[in-house]
């Protein structure tokens, strides 16, 4: 299938509906794209059977020809590589007390019992400014708001009645006019502020989102936006769906001022505390330059997440982003260093770490040597030579697929595959999700070191558990939960028209600022 776009020069061009933009279609569209671009395990396997008929000698003649690749000396086997694997089973999940059953399909209806049973004397209140397009009735909204962050009892509440409200009128201009007439750095502001945005952008990317993100992050203040053209939040018949995006928000509302929703277990052997490191490189698209009459490439973002674990339920958070040449994702490890040290100093840790493991996401294969060559000394500088220390390699863009050897169907999530590799590393396979209509896609992890310390604790059963830990998404993701953060904030930063250079790091110690 092909979707008609407006190409160059005005003319309509046709493309694949997985190389089109998601922002640039409809919301029906959108929800259709898995479907109309994939094909389920069946249809993918008979292709593939398919095809080997032209590939293996003698399966296929044409006019006294054997095939194509042998005619070029290359043979190709009739059998598949077979493999043994496992599947993983789901770890114990805790949301404040209440145990997540995920086999019971989605996650929300059980998270909205989570109740963390703070007294009201230890409760802090957050002083929330609101930021309104003048044509939304903002009260309703803030009220509903306001009851499902209250609702879960943690540490941090929202009052009654907003510290301060903000109108503004439907355009750019106004709007960050507006934030910045009120937050300029003159201004005295009250402790625990969080800004609650809700606006209703007149195309479906938000062009202010990027300019008041900024602002509020060179200031280190906390913000949600809540956009009322995806979803009318003052709507009766939207009524059902409102509940839903609130209560998702109130959940990332209480990430991003550092409530942990839910956690999973964690190994009985591993060393605490432990220090998880989430490291990803976001490169911008082309931006077209006007003086120079074409796109020129903007700088990649790398970002580092450190979450220092010194339980399930505890644990500290510090985040970091570097600006970088573009289409550049190495020579991080003075990064890596510096964001080590200033957490570790920033957190207050009165504990040294006793072992740490990092996720690298955005390295191919020739760059494994390097980058571990790199980023591992670095580590060793920041935390100690007596540190253990694993580093383990995601890759997500792989064209390795599993099928059940009987039946030629998909394998279940949770499938762990071991004992295969293509590198000199020790590697292994997760296949995080399986959806019913397209051939999941695993990721692979490449073990580029492990010290000896570490040797007793399994990677992949770590790894696993972590996947379920993503605070922004109630489920299961593909890559630990600081990999994916990584991924998100470098993206969030290299939005940014100073590619996040402006944003205070040490005042978001300990804040999932942006999620």
């Amino acid at each position: 299938p092909m979707i008609a776009v407006l190409g160059r020069n005005k003319k309509m061009i046709h493309l694949p509906a997985e190389l089109i933009c998601a922002d640039e279609l409809e919301d029906e569209v959108k929800t259709q794209l898995p479907k109309i671009a994939s094909f389920n395990p069946e249809s993918r396997n008979a292709a593939i059977e398919e095809i080997k008929r032209f590939l293996i000698p003698g399966a296929q003649k044409s006019r006294n020809q054997s095939g194509l690749l042998p005619a070029l000396g290359i043979v190709l086997s009739e059998e598949r590589l077979s493999l043994s694997a496992e599947v993983l089973p789901t770890p114990v999940i805790l949301a404040a007390g209440v145990q997540i059953n995920p086999s019971r399909g989605n996650w929300i209806p059980q998270l909205a019992r989570a109740n963390f049973k703070v007294e009201p004397n230890q409760e802090i209140e957050l002083n929330v400014f609101v930021i309104h397009n003048r044509f939304i009735d903002w009260m309703p909204t803030y009220q509903k708001l306001e009851r499902f962050v209250n609702g879960h009892h943690a540490t941090y509440r929202f009052p009654a009645e907003p510290y301060d409200v903000i109108s503004t009128d439907n355009d750019l201009d106004s709007h960050w006019g507006a934030v910045e007439r009120s937050f300029h750095s003159s201004r005295r502001l009250p402790d625990n502020v969080f800004v609650i945005d809700m606006t209703k952008p007149r195309s479906a990317v938000d062009q202010a989102y990027p300019v008041v993100k900024k602002m509020f992050a060179s200031g280190g203040i906390l913000s949600q936006f809540i956009n009322f053209r995806n979803c009318n939040h003052g709507d009766v018949r939207a009524a059902r769906k409102s509940q839903m995006i609130l209560g998702a928000i109130s959940r990332q509302i209480l990430n991003k001022v550092g409530v942990a929703i839910w956690w999973t277990n964690i190994p009985p052997s591993l060393p605490l505390p432990a220090v998880y490191v989430g490291v990803d490189v976001f490169h911008a698209p082309r931006q077209y330059d006007a003086r120079i009459k074409r796109r020129v490439a903007r700088p990649s973002v790398a970002a580092v997440v450190v979450q220092v674990v010194k339980s399930a339920s505890e644990s500290s958070w510090y985040t970091e982003t570097f600006q970088k040449e573009a289409g550049s994702e190495s020579d991080l490890g003075e990064a890596l260093e510096g964001t080590l040290r200033r957490g570790i100093e920033r957190l207050q840790l009165t504990e040294r770490p006793a072992s740490c493991i990092l996720w690298r996401d955005g390295v191919g294969d020739g760059a494994v040597t390097a980058t571990a060559d790199d980023e591992i000394p670095a580590i060793y500088r920041a935390l100690g030579n007596q540190v253990p220390v694993a580093m383990v390699i995601c890759q997500k863009r792989i064209a390795t697929k599993f099928f059940n050897s009987s039946t030629g169907g998909a394998m279940p999530q949770g499938l762990l595959v071991q004992g295969v590799s293509h590198s000199d590393y020790p590697t292994f396979y997760l296949q995080g999700t399986s959806p019913p209509y397209s051939t999941p896609k695993p990721v692979r992890f490449i073990i580029a070191q492990r010290d000896e310390g570490l040797q007793d604790i399994s990677l992949a059963d770590l790894t696993w558990s972590c996947c379920h830990n993503y605070p922004n998404w109630a489920g299961l993701i593909k890559v630990p939960a600081v990999c994916q953060l990584a991924h998100v904030l470098a993206e969030h930063a290299g939005n940014f028209d100073d590619s996040g250079r402006s944003i205070d790091h040490e005042r978001f110690a300990n804040r999932l600022y942006f999620l």
